[in-house]
């Protein structure tokens, strides 16, 4: 009885500190919680060979400019949930990024075709894209890039109440999200954690994660 009042308390903390504000549905709330990749990182990213010619530079350049584009164009897309749309400019970004052979941009493009698929609760095509995203990021050390789709995937099976599987995803990312700077993304994880280990019944584990996630957010108000 006791670690349901626990729960009861942490939860409407949460509610309180404007955390765990009202979804239409646990869907919805994961997809908001999905991570797609902002482009000015990519942009940032890219070098060009010095040896090629002022014109392949010329061209290169502006590939890479119109692959930023329709990845820009996807986010916004996402963000007015247009989901189709959004998967048909990511599409095309990542096959200019695969021509291009940049991986950042393919990783960053296959993630935000997997969240596009999350939203549109096509669980298994959205697996799909994380996992290559995933691959991508390991193959040039990207930890954050490595944190976010790791707990994307997460939510991918916590949606399909896989929760051993979510669980085991979101130990990964947690182990990528140590630093200062990633403190939000670690309360996102904990609070997940918290609702994988509600799902198998391990109340006690669900109010440890609670608790850690709300001190984080506690934290994080103050700074």
């Amino acid at each position: 009885m006791l670690q349901y009042r626990q729960l009861l308390t942490i939860f409407l903390t949460f509610t309180a500190l404007g955390l765990l504000a009202p979804q239409t549905s646990q869907a919805e709330a994961l997809r908001k919680q999905s991570s797609v990749w902002p482009e000015q990182e990519l942009e940032a990213s890219q070098e060009l060979k010095l040896s090629f010619s002022a014109r392949m530079i010329a061209q290169t350049h502006s590939r890479y400019a119109e692959a930023a584009r329709l990845l820009r164009q996807g986010n916004q897309q996402y963000e007015l949930s247009k989901f189709d749309d959004a998967i048909v400019s990511w599409q095309q970004s990542l096959n200019l990024y695969q021509a291009l052979e940049s991986q950042q941009g393919q990783a960053a493009a296959l993630v935000s075709l997997g969240s596009a698929y999350l939203s549109l609760n096509q669980y298994h095509q959205s697996i799909v894209y994380y996992e290559q995203g995933l691959l991508m990021y390991q193959a040039i050390e990207d930890h954050q890039g490595q944190a976010i789709t790791l707990m994307n995937l997460g939510s991918v099976y916590l949606s399909l109440n896989e929760h051993h599987r979510a669980i085991a995803f979101y130990n990964q990312a947690l182990e990528l999200l140590q630093v200062p700077e990633e403190r939000r993304r670690r309360a996102t994880t904990l609070v997940n954690l918290g609702i994988a280990h509600l799902g198998i019944n391990a109340h006690s584990e669900a109010v440890s994660y609670y608790e850690q996630a709300l001190e984080l957010f506690q934290l994080l108000e103050r700074l």
